[in-house]
């Protein structure tokens, strides 16, 4: 199993319980309700490219020059 975890947002991914050969992505948008969708594994993999794609390019865009304090 494995989570990433920010403040209270939750992702986390899991075989499907009832079928066997789903993956289970839950999130919490929001401290109210966890979402439930079930994906196959092909899509599971495409979903965490993207993921990579995306934490590889805000990696890119992030500023290695710290920010000015504020006055």
């Amino acid at each position: 199993m494995s989570t990433a975890e920010k403040a209270n947002d939750n992702i986390d991914a899991f075989v499907s319980v009832g079928t066997g050969d789903l993956v289970t992505v839950m999130m919490m948008p929001d401290s109210r309700a966890w979402r439930f969708t079930d994906i196959s594994p092909d899509k599971a993999r495409h979903f965490a490219e993207r993921l990579l794609s995306a934490a590889n390019q805000a990696e890119v865009n992030a500023s290695t020059v710290p920010r000015r304090a504020p006055r």
